[in-house]
């Protein structure tokens, strides 16, 4: 199977058009277009190239009209100035169905092509895809819709757009890009199309508007007839951003009232009421637009956006009247508020539902994590005091009673980081299969020890017991995990034995990695088998120099390290964003792992050292399915995407704080995503090592054996790097040098 693929560029006029011989089809394209199907879907930069397939299976999923014509017919294509050499009919009888414009066109019939075994040439004219073409296209771009394939549906459509104007087609396409966030890709679509049926044209002025082309959105809309309540939500959402609120609101107020209810018009009403300082007015429209529209974001952020700019929950509070005593609907609006970046709204509301239901854990969770986010240390350990006290003094979970977690709490005080190896300072063992084991003497030391080499040995998997414990005692125990987090960030590591020896046998040999707690299990656990590797050590910051690590779990494991820098002694100090992608610092993004990160680094000194080590959930759970939802065409261009915004936004708070910025690479810790994090940090590296603001750690590859799996002595828990590689970081710094 061959495609071959002609550029021509006609200068009359300055159209650029692109011919695409696709197994007997000829496609004819815009300038736009030419472009988009030779490099997006070709990935051919010049003309005069062919593709060569030998089955259709080997055809790839970013050539999708290749794929779909080659399900249909069984021509194949060479090459040959204008002609092309048929081996079958299928298309060839198309061909004179559709009236091929070539006199010269030699259309043979299946039985003399195949008897013969002669090649027949054919002259390949200017031809569309037939209607019942498109219709199997739309089928199987639906399908495509249902299986989260919506990439291969926008590459899908592109391809039909590329052949014809289909109205059906280009409304399909543009809802799909619009889901994506590509508007820009819309505008280029629709633009200079006239006569556009109103789905088309609504979507046309709303992508003009998402890509701040107030005016051309406007002279658009002047032209329009705004006599439905679509076009006015529109119209109002145009003179919002002009600055004319009062004719914003009458747009609004006509549209809701001609339709009943209208998500986008209440939105532009809100937005209108916020401008003019009516922000009690404004959230209780938006309580009652989010609760009739969940899907929407934009009601969701717009809400969001009221609390902050009213700077008090007193609007909302009112707004909620009665059902303010229901934990359930205060924790659902805390968790909106806290998506869309209000966090410090969001915990005041999570302190509501905890106080509507002082019983249920899972509000007291949410309540610290969320506290988490303002990234303090100490105000997260106060307030998880406050509500295991106030709330489940008396509690117990798998025979570990928060009393004795309350007892550890208190003995601890404010004392911060372990200052001395204090005499019976304990150790941790961690056994495979088994957990932690926590020893206080020698003879405990060597039993333990005993225990782990037996299951090296035997390679023993975990104790498989059965799930003993209800959604309550799972998230009572989540709480228990997130304090032997919250003691560990703070460097309390001699608190932190006395907790996990208490925790342990509540958590050993259960399956809760399957559980809705498994998120605080993994924090748990890494921190559990990091302790085995810091012996009892003086933590004391007299005479050290601060390398903070700024990043997701992966900055655990240098945690509390000490390095070598020339002579200069420094301790590795976490700054744990969790949950943080690259992709989250886009500066559009206002999701609350972005404000957990602008807390963190908001919390180190000016001037300091910040080693940043992010990517590793973006090649993980980000770039694929970025491209599998179509937000960007190809994984190379997911790449670009991702180099962009982290060198963008880490520019600016260098700029901001006088940071001096150690770019580490992404860890390749995972069997089944290392692929794509050696292809990231390919480029990564490509892009930062000679950059004038940061400095590359380049050390990858130390990491990897032979066959391009991690080296074993740096394997963990399978999810996290072991500290030893703490040497290969040593290493780069002294090779790239720091400020001391």
């Amino acid at each position: 199977m061959k495609v071959f693929v002609q550029r021509e560029v006609v200068r009359s006029g300055e159209v650029s058009t692109a011919t695409a011989v696709l197994e007997g089809k000829q496609l004819r394209l815009t300038k736009g277009e030419a472009e988009r199907l030779l490099e997006r879907e070709f990935g051919l930069k010049q003309g005069g190239h062919s593709l060569c397939f030998p089955s259709l299976e080997e055809v790839p999923d970013n050539l999708p009209l290749v794929k779909f014509v080659s399900n249909r017919c069984t021509l194949m294509l060479q090459p040959r100035t204008s002609t092309a050499v048929c081996s079958s009919s299928s298309v060839a009888t198309r061909c004179r169905e559709n009236n091929c414009s070539s006199s010269s066109a030699s259309v043979p019939t299946r039985g003399t092509a195949e008897e013969s075994g002669e090649e027949v040439e054919m002259n390949v004219a200017d031809m569309h895809l037939e209607e019942s073409d498109v219709e199997d296209m739309l089928s199987e771009v639906e399908e495509m819709g249902r299986q989260g394939r919506n990439g291969d549906a926008i590459r899908l459509l592109y391809s039909i757009a590329a052949t014809q104007w289909n109205v059906r087609v280009v409304e399909v396409l543009c809802g799909l890009l619009t889901l994506a966030g590509r508007f820009q890709d819309i505008c280029d679509l629709l633009e200079g199309k006239k006569g556009l049926p109103k789905t088309l044209l609504t979507k046309q002025i709303r992508a003009l508007l998402r890509t701040d082309k107030v005016d051309e959105a406007s002279t658009l809309m002047a032209d329009t007839q705004t006599d439905d309540a679509d076009m006015m939500a529109l119209a109002g959402e145009i003179q919002l951003e002009r600055g004319d609120i009062e004719t914003s609101r009458q747009s609004a107020i006509a549209a809701i009232q001609r339709s009943g209810r209208h998500c986008d018009a209440e939105i532009v009403l809100a937005r209108a009421m916020l401008k003019e300082g009516k922000a009690s007015e404004a959230c209780d429209l938006l309580l009652r637009t989010v609760v009739a529209n969940n899907d929407r974001k934009d009601a969701k952020r717009c809400l969001a956006e009221a609390v902050s700019s009213a700077g008090t929950l007193d609007p909302l509070l009112s707004a909620l009247r009665e059902a303010r005593e229901n934990a359930p609907a205060v924790a659902y609006l805390a968790t909106v508020l806290k998506d869309h970046g209000a966090v410090m709204w969001s915990s005041q509301m999570y302190e509501i539902a905890v106080g509507a239901a002082p019983a249920r854990p899972i509000y007291a969770l949410n309540l610290i994590h969320t506290v988490e986010i303002e990234d303090n240390g100490k105000r997260t350990l106060t307030a998880i005091e406050t509500v295991l006290r106030s709330h489940f003094n008396s509690a117990s979970v798998g025979g570990c009673t928060v009393r004795s977690i309350l007892e550890v709490l208190y003995r601890r005080g404010d004392q911060g980081l372990t200052s001395t190896c204090e005499e019976g300072f304990p150790m941790s063992i961690w056994v495979p299969g088994h957990g932690a084991h926590v020893v206080h003497c020698s003879k405990e030391k060597a039993a333990a020890e005993k225990k782990k080499d037996a299951a090296m040995r035997s390679r023993l998997s975990a104790l498989n017991e059965p799930l003993r414990y209800n959604e309550d005692e799972l998230d009572l125990l989540a709480i228990l995990f997130t304090v032997v987090k919250v003691v560990f960030l703070e460097g309390d590591l001699f608190s932190l034995f006395s907790l996990v020896e208490l925790i342990e046998p509540a958590r050993r040999g259960l399956p809760l990695h399957t559980t809705t707690i498994k998120n605080e299990h993994a924090y748990y656990c890494c921190i559990a088998q990091l302790l085995e590797s810091l012996p009892p050590r003086n933590l004391s910051l007299k005479g050290k120099t601060l390398m903070y690590f700024v990043g997701d779990s992966h900055c655990l494991a240098p945690a509390w390290r000490s390095i070598k820098v020339g002579e200069q002694p420094c301790l590795c100090f976490p700054r744990l964003a969790t949950g943080v992608k690259i992709f989250h610092m886009s500066e559009h993004v206002r999701f609350y792992p972005k404000v957990n990160l602008e807390n963190v680094i908001k919390n180190c000194p000016n001037g300091a050292n910040l080693i940043v080590m992010f990517g590793e959930i973006d090649c993980r759970e980000g770039l694929l399915r970025a491209v599998q939802v179509g937000k960007y065409s190809d994984i190379s261009e997911a790449i670009d995407y991702l180099i962009h915004v982290y060198e963008r936004f880490l520019l600016a708070v260098a700029t901001k704080h006088k940071f001096n910025i150690f770019i580490h690479p992404i860890l390749p810790v995972l069997d089944v995503t290392r692929s794509m994090v050696i292809q990231v940090e390919k480029r990564m590296r490509l892009h930062f090592s000679r950059h004038h603001a940061f400095k590359y750690l380049n050390f990858f590859d130390d990491l990897l054996d032979e066959s391009g799996r991690l080296k074993p002595e740096f394997e963990l828990d399978g999810t996290h790097i072991h500290p030893k590689y703490m040497l290969l970081v040593e290493r780069e710094l002294n090779r790239v040098g720091v400020a001391i």
